[in-house]
C-alpha cells in the first residue's frame, strides 16, 4: 500500500508538472487535459479504494500486532515509545491521504481549467457562428436576386413588360426615397 501511494504521488506529482506547463500556453490542449484526468482517475482507484475500504481502524489494527510482535524485542530502542514499524504505518497512512488529498486538488484544477477552456471555445464558436450566420444572410439575398434576375430574363417580353408595371410602384417608391 505505501509503495502504491507513493507511486502514484510521484506519477501525480509530474503530471502536475507537465500540466501546469501545458496550461501556461496560450493555447492549452483540451484533450490532453481530458486524458490527463482520465488517467488521474484511472490511476486513483486503488489508493481510494485504500482509503475508503481500509480506513483508521485497519491502521491502528496494524500498529496493535506489531506493538504485540514487537513487545519483547531487546534491540528495540528504549528512548522511542513507538516502534519504527509503527511509525512506517502512521506513515503509510500519511502518505495514501495526502496522496489523495493531493489528488483531489489536481483532479479540481483540471476540471477547473477544462471548463474556463470550454467557456473560452464557446465564446469563440458564438462568435464564429455569428460571423457565419450574417455571411450566410447575405449569400441567400444574393442567390435570391441572382434568382429573380435570372427568371425575369427568361421570360417573354410581353410578360416581362407586365412584370416591370406590376413591380412600378415599388421602383417610383425606391427612386423617391433613394435618388434625392
Amino acid at each position: 500500500m505505501r509503495e502504491y501511494a507513493v507511486d502514484t504521488s510521484e506519477k501525480i506529482a509530474i503530471k502536475q508538472n507537465k500540466t501546469f506547463s501545458s496550461i501556461k500556453n496560450d493555447k492549452p490542449n483540451y484533450h490532453k487535459l481530458i486524458r490527463i484526468r482520465y488517467d488521474l482517475e484511472r490511476n486513483l482507484q486503488i489508493l481510494k479504494r485504500f482509503r475508503n475500504e481500509i480506513g483508521d481502524k485497519y491502521f491502528d489494527r496494524a500498529k496493535s500486532k506489531i506493538s504485540k510482535i514487537t513487545e519483547f524485542e531487546p534491540s528495540r530502542p528504549r528512548y522511542i515509545s513507538r516502534s519504527a514499524t509503527e511509525m512506517v504505518v502512521d506513515n503509510t497512512k500519511y502518505i495514501v491521504d495526502k496522496t489523495y488529498e493531493h489528488s483531489q486538488h489536481f483532479a479540481k484544477l483540471i476540471d477547473d481549467t477544462v471548463r474556463l477552456l470550454e467557456i473560452k471555445t464557446n465564446n469563440s464558436l458564438r462568435r464564429r457562428s455569428f460571423v457565419l450566420s450574417i455571411i450566410t444572410v447575405v449569400l441567400s439575398i444574393a442567390a435570391t436576386i441572382f434568382a429573380g434576375f435570372s427568371l425575369f430574363y427568361q421570360l417573354s417580353d410581353e410578360n416581362k413588360s407586365k412584370f416591370i408595371e406590376f413591380l412600378s410602384p415599388i421602383l417610383d417608391l425606391w427612386k423617391f426615397f433613394f435618388e434625392k
